[in-house]
């Protein structure tokens, strides 16, 4: 009887750190923030340096092991399921359960969110339930962050800040960040970093969240 394989050979420009200097034609090179699922409620940043029809390489400062099994989501909601092959100072080699077109996975789409302005696609956005501080027009006022991203950050708070408001949000552990109100309700509010949070910040910020929880 003829065994089945249960994933798509191996990309040897991801089989092995080694193989990343002999990658294959179609393995095309990025810079590309996306979140890493690790399980129920766990979740890491990572950037994609290498994709392939069936691998990519991955950096991130979640610690990972072979075997792990891992999804990962891209800016355009996309979803991709995977399994971890290798590990080097954090760099991860994954194996993607099912083939990709390259080209179309990683094509700019525009992503609507209710409240929001249109944008090609968004930066991968983690719920996190973090203490803050939001500061505008001479007030400042506790929050609480839902969730946050590169580049900007849904909040809970009881004052009425108004559109387009200039800000200031200060959360433990990371820089203070420059912000503008580009969407609100009676309960929540989104604020646009004026620059966004650097991968190496955010990444290592997240982790520490990771294991006080």
């Amino acid at each position: 009887m003829t065994s089945v394989e249960p994933h798509p050979p191996v990309d040897p420009s991801i089989a092995s750190p080694e193989g990343l200097r002999q990658r294959a034609q179609r393995t095309v090179t990025t810079l590309i923030a996306a979140k890493l699922e690790l399980g129920p409620g766990k979740e890491a940043l990572c950037r994609l340096r290498n994709v392939s029809t069936t691998g990519m390489l991955v950096e991130t400062g979640q610690p990972l092991t072979r075997d792990d099994a891992v999804v990962i989501e891209l800016r355009s909601g996309e979803r991709l399921s995977a399994t971890v092959v290798w590990t080097d100072e954090g760099r991860v080699g994954i194996q993607l359960d099912h083939e990709i077109d390259v080209a179309s996975t990683l094509r700019p789409q525009v992503v609507k969110a209710k409240g929001h302005i249109p944008a090609i696609g968004r930066a991968p956005r983690f719920a996190v339930a973090a203490p803050g501080r939001l500061s505008s027009l001479g007030r400042s006022c506790p929050v609480t962050v839902e969730n946050l991203s590169q580049s900007g950050a849904r909040l809970t708070l009881s004052t009425d800040i108004p559109l387009d408001a200039p800000a200031t949000l200060t959360i433990p552990g990371l820089s203070p960040r420059a912000c503008s109100v580009r969407w609100r309700n009676e309960l929540h509010v989104g604020v646009a970093f004026i620059e966004l949070i650097s991968f190496a910040e955010l990444s290592a910020w997240l982790a520490g969240a990771s294991r006080n929880n």
